[in-house]
């Protein structure tokens, strides 16, 4: 099946991982997951907020935490 993509901006990027993130404050937040193949994502991995511009808009985004920064 194939899937509408929401807007041209995102094309290069098909397929994309849409995830619910819980931040350590608790809030949890629908977002998307960069820099990562979506078969290698985890539940409860460690992520790390980084940023998109599109526009006059800045959208956050996540991204795996890398292990050496964990250690």
């Amino acid at each position: 099946m194939r899937h509408p993509i929401p807007a041209e901006i995102y094309a290069s990027e098909v397929p994309y991982v849409v995830a619910l993130v819980e931040l350590d404050e608790g809030v949890r937040m629908p977002t998307n997951l960069v820099g990562c193949a979506p078969e290698a994502l985890t539940a409860d991995m460690r992520v790390e907020v980084c940023f998109r511009d599109v526009g006059d808009v800045r959208l956050p985004q996540f991204r795996p935490v890398e292990r050496e920064a964990l250690a």
